[in-house]
């Protein structure tokens, strides 16, 4: 089993947060959030993860709270944690924050 954690900076306050492991090189579990840096400290606001044993996208309210859970059953763990990554990279200016 290995775990993997990184951090890719989009820009000075915006940051994408992974964490995830795999078994012989299939992806298992993940997170991937979507993070801003304010005086206030570090916020989450979007995540992927595999929490409900499926792959989706958490909807997050301005105080952090559950608005909308979007699930990603047509990808594989692998799948979805790339696509988890590529999403936050071209559309994280639509997330307010």
């Amino acid at each position: 089993m290995g775990h993997e954690a990184f951090v890719i900076w989009i820009n000075e306050s915006r940051y994408i947060a992974v964490d995830f492991v795999t078994v012989q090189g299939e992806v298992v579990s993940f997170v991937v959030r979507l993070m801003t840096c304010g005086p206030d400290g570090d916020r989450i606001l979007s995540r992927f993860d595999t929490a409900h044993g499926v792959a989706h996208q958490d909807l997050l309210t301005p105080h952090g709270n559950l608005r909308e859970k979007l699930w990603l059953r047509e990808f594989t763990l692998n799948q979805a944690l790339d696509h988890a990554i590529d999403h936050f990279k071209a559309h994280h200016e639509a997330y307010p924050g």
